[in-house]
Parts: structure tokens; C-alpha cells; sequence
């Protein structure tokens, strides 16, 4: 009687023991599914932390881009801000980035040459005279100092480097007439006056030639100072 009540106790616990165990399998399972979900939740909070982070540099490359634009075509930058400073009118910007195009200084034979004005308050108007002995020695100042000017136009246009252009009575009568450090030059065709070609004026010696190359095949000439002319306006041609 004991015997068989001892061997039916041991049954029963057998079989407790084999129901408990798919329990603690469920449970073992149940936390490692708890804990993939908790690393999945970590890994898509890293995730959207890259993401910020690259929306973030993106941007700032963005804006990097935009200001380097803008300091390429000569517009005004806030140094503070980026922001751009615009011009009051279409004018002013038209001949913002026109005035530090060529470093054309004063004291150049070309720009103080002196042509004669057939009309007042049309410059050029006609055939220039001018001095064709020292063509060659002029060619190479003239060169050397387009050179320099286009080392100083980008220099200028740099954020944080604004200039102010001021409209004046020369500028209100001579639209076409390109300021170059300070002092107000023209630029035009030697043969019919011509100076209208590009914004207004001639604004190289290369746009010059080209135009006598093209408008003036006839006409020879053995050097660049025989197909363009240049003078420096004043006061005194209003």
C-alpha cells in the first residue's frame, strides 16, 4: 500500500515537472522577445539621430553653396546673418560688380588719353583719335593691369567686403560708363564709337577686339590700342 502510494507521488510530480517546463520556456522566450524589441526601439532612435544629423550638415552645406554663389555674381552678404544685401534699384546692381571688373588705374597711358566729343552729353560720338607710335608698350600695361583687376573684383565680391556704389551726376548722364577704382572711364570703338555692346560698354579689351574684328573687317590694324580707345570722364562732361 505505501509502495504503490509512493510510486503515484512520483508520478505526480513528474508530471508537474513537465508542465512547469513549457511554462519557463514561454517566460524564456517572452523576455527575449522583450529584449529584441527594446534593442529594435534603440536602433531606430540611433537611426533617426543620424538622420537629424545629416539633415543638420546638409543644410549648413546648402547654405555654405549658396553664399559662394552669391559671392561669385557679385552680390553683398551680411556678414553676420548671410543674408542677402540687395541694391535699391537695377541699376546700382547692374554696375555693382561692373565697378571692380579691371583695375585700369589712373595713371595708364590708355585712361588718360583724352578723345574730342562731337556732341555734348554723347560720348564718343564719331571717329577717336588717339596716338598709335606706342601701340605695342601700351598693349602689354593695359594686359597686366586687366589682370590685376579681375584678382581684385573677386576680392571685392568676398562676404564681409560690401561696396557702396553712389549714383552721381556722371552716371546719371553717362549710364554706359563703368567705374574702375574710383575713376569713371569709357571704353569704346576707335573706328565708329561704338560702345554699347555688353551692359552698356566694352567691358574688356577682348570684347573690343572682337567687336572690330567683327563690325570692321576691312579695316586693318597692327595693334589692340587701333580697334579701342579709352578716356577718363569727369565732372566737367556733364
Amino acid at each position: 500500500m505505501v509502495e504503490g502510494f509512493e510510486d503515484h507521488c512520483t508520478r505526480f510530480q513528474g508530471l508537474l515537472d513537465e508542465d512547469q517546463q513549457p511554462k519557463a520556456r514561454r517566460q524564456q522566450i517572452s523576455d527575449d522577445i522583450a529584449e529584441k524589441q527594446a534593442a529594435i526601439r534603440q536602433l531606430s532612435l540611433e537611426i533617426e539621430v543620424r538622420e537629424l544629423q545629416q539633415e543638420g550638415l546638409q543644410q549648413q552645406q546648402n547654405d555654405l553653396d549658396m553664399r559662394q554663389l552669391d559671392a561669385m555674381r557679385g552680390q553683398m552678404l551680411s556678414t553676420t546673418g548671410g543674408t542677402e544685401r540687395s541694391l535699391p534699384n537695377p541699376r546700382k546692381r547692374a554696375h555693382s560688380s561692373s565697378d571692380t571688373t579691371s583695375a585700369l588705374a589712373e595713371t595708364s597711358p590708355v585712361c588718360n588719353r583724352h578723345v574730342r566729343r562731337g556732341q555734348k552729353g554723347t560720348p564718343l560720338n564719331g571717329r577717336l583719335e588717339h596716338d598709335t607710335d606706342d601701340a605695342s608698350t601700351d598693349t602689354s600695361d593695359v594686359l597686366s593691369e586687366v589682370e590685376v583687376g579681375r584678382r581684385v573684383h573677386i576680392e571685392a565680391s568676398l562676404p564681409g567686403k560690401p561696396e557702396v556704389v553712389e549714383e552721381g551726376p556722371i552716371h546719371a548722364s553717362f549710364p554706359t560708363v563703368p567705374r574702375i577704382d574710383g575713376v569713371w572711364v569709357e571704353i569704346a570703338c576707335a573706328v565708329c564709337g561704338d560702345n554699347c555692346t555688353f551692359r552698356g560698354c566694352m567691358r574688356s579689351l577682348k570684347s573690343a577686339r572682337q567687336h572690330h574684328t567683327h563690325r570692321h573687317k576691312d579695316v586693318s590694324y597692327t595693334g589692340l590700342l587701333n580697334c579701342c580707345s579709352m578716356r577718363k570722364v569727369s565732372e566737367d562732361d556733364v
